[in-house]
């Protein structure tokens, strides 16, 4: 906790309480930035000197650096540091460390599977540190399109957009050597297929018939063993419906669903780790990839010796 302020009494015993030290002390041990009290330090008075006179009373209101050690050792999901940080975080002083060994995913394609949280949260002199030591961090896919319908009066359905692994809303420092991976987008879903008869010799040439089917829906985007993409719906029609698209998995996209008839386009693929969705062919448009980290415009220092699937700005 901070040193008490004026005209309270405040002894060399109590700043070597709140900044370390070995007996016997002596102010010389804390110069600003010489190895006990950081630079930058500041009391009521003002900044603490980094050399020359230094006092017992310009550590008045003085306070010590927090640092902050998080651990995340068993899969979960949706994790917020700043929501994990517990009650010594100390606003503007605080150095917040998170390591990962095992597996953060999400379960929806709009929150990231490790978020810093909001920008409010935090103070400048902060600092965060994210260590992505083992396993991996895994945005969500996004589910695919579902197929066109009812003789094409109901229209196909856009791929989702695959979700971001990290999203970051505060300067921040990312070490990684394991594997960080965005979710893939769903699929397209696909126009209706068609079938056209030829007419019989005995009538006249409007003799022939045209049938309409469903529309195949699109794959789901790759993302976590649990948290993928789902396949997106068959179209419905009285001539026959469309097949849906395949769910996601953790590495590839789903299959787009077939149609069928002469002409039978086919549902979008789903993305995988990082990447779009197909369009459906003649349908909607495959949904855009997620991110592996999602910077927001703020500062993020990436030092990067493992796997990163997916765009970083």
């Amino acid at each position: 906790m901070a040193l008490p302020s004026s005209p309270n009494q405040l002894t060399i015993n109590q700043i070597a309480g709140e900044f370390g030290g070995t007996v016997p002390h002596s102010l010389s041990e804390y110069y600003a930035g010489g190895g006990l009290t950081p630079s930058g330090t500041s009391g009521d008075s003002g900044a603490i000197p980094t050399s020359g006179e230094i006092s017992i009373g310009q550590f008045y209101g003085s306070s010590n650096r927090v640092t902050i050690n998080l651990t995340i050792s068993s899969p979960v999901e949706n994790y917020q540091i700043s929501a994990s940080r517990g009650g010594t975080y100390r606003s503007g002083i605080t150095d917040t460390i998170l390591t990962t060994s095992s597996q953060v995913s999400s379960t929806s394609v709009g929150t990231a599977a490790l978020w810093t949280g909001p920008n409010a949260s935090w103070a400048t002199g902060d600092t965060i540190r994210i260590v992505v030591s083992s396993s991996a961090i895994k945005g969500r896919g996004g589910d695919g399109g579902g197929g066109a319908g009812q003789n094409d009066t109901q229209p196909s359905t856009s791929g989702q957009p695959g979700g971001d692994a990290i999203e970051i809303s505060f300067p921040t420092t990312l070490q990684n050597t394991a594997t960080i991976r965005a979710g893939g987008g769903g699929g397209g879903g696909s126009a209706g297929g068609r079938t056209t008869t030829s007419p019989s010799p005995m009538k006249p040439p409007s003799g022939g018939s045209t049938f309409i089917y469903g529309g195949g829906g699109g794959g789901g985007g790759a993302g976590d063993a649990i948290n993928v993409g789902l396949g997106g719906a068959g179209g419905s029609d009285p001539d026959g419906g469309g097949q849906p698209g395949q769910d996601g998995g953790a590495a590839t996209g789903g299959a787009g669903g077939d149609t069928i008839g002469q002409q039978s386009p086919n549902g979008g693929d789903g993305g995988s780790p990082g990447n779009a969705g197909s369009a459906g062919q003649g349908g909607s448009p495959g949904g855009a990839a997620g991110k592996a980290i999602e910077d927001n415009g703020y500062t993020l220092t990436l030092q990067n010796s493992g796997t990163i699937q997916g765009a970083t700005t």
